[in-house]
């Protein structure tokens, strides 16, 4: 029902699958479907009272516009859609992983870029825990976005030993698993498949 209404806003409708969680995709009774205002004014325009002597009459006597409709400026949005972005991110992590590969060396600031912006995305989605909105208290999404990325950029930096690869893997895994209970922001999947990449180059340069 969100979709409806950001169909021709791609980063609208992208910020509000990568925040609303597993319960935004459960199917809605007609009460919780009135969080968008059409529906709730067809409900009362349609909905009637039954009077102590049996006899119904409709709930809204009058309908009025308050404030008539002007003209809709649209604003231009960013000229690339979340989708082309991601591809866009596989067709670079694509070509970093077979540098490296043929090297047999992994670009660290590379890694740290991912992890920092995957650690950014996570914290925002970790505080919307705490929201009051019925629908972001349970994200599969923050399997993979999360905090925990930010606290291991320093190991990769200085190219300590870590388990962070092997931390990575399990949260891709359970990512991909969630996908079959909740659906994700367009690109995501993407996105875990080019982390997926950087797994196996540091798996493999540092046998």
């Amino acid at each position: 029902m969100i979709r409806q209404k950001t169909v021709h806003h791609p980063w609208a409708t992208f910020g509000n699958d990568m925040l609303l969680g597993v319960k935004a995709d459960m199917k809605t009774n007609r009460s919780e479907q009135e969080f968008l205002p059409e529906n709730l004014l067809y409900d009362f325009d349609h909905a009637r009272i039954r009077g102590i002597d049996g006899s119904w009459r409709p709930l809204v006597k009058e309908r009025r516009m308050a404030v008539p409709p002007g003209v809709q400026v649209i604003e231009p949005e960013f000229p690339l859609t979340p989708l082309e972005c991601a591809g866009i991110l596989a067709i670079i992590s694509a070509m970093i992983f077979l540098i490296e590969w043929k090297r047999r060396k992994t670009f660290k600031y590379w890694d740290a870029t991912l992890m920092l912006l995957i650690g950014l995305a996570g914290c925002v989605l970790t505080v919307m825990i705490f929201s009051q909105h019925p629908a972001t208290s349970l994200n599969l999404q923050l399997l993979l976005f999360n905090p925990i990325h930010l606290f291991y950029i320093p190991a990769v930096l200085y190219r300590r030993k870590t388990r962070y690869w092997i931390l990575l893997l399990v949260m891709v895994i359970l990512l991909l698993l969630g996908s079959m209970l909740q659906h994700y922001a367009e690109g995501v999947i993407i996105l875990a498949l080019c982390l997926l990449l950087r797994i196996w180059i540091h798996h493999r340069n540092e046998k």
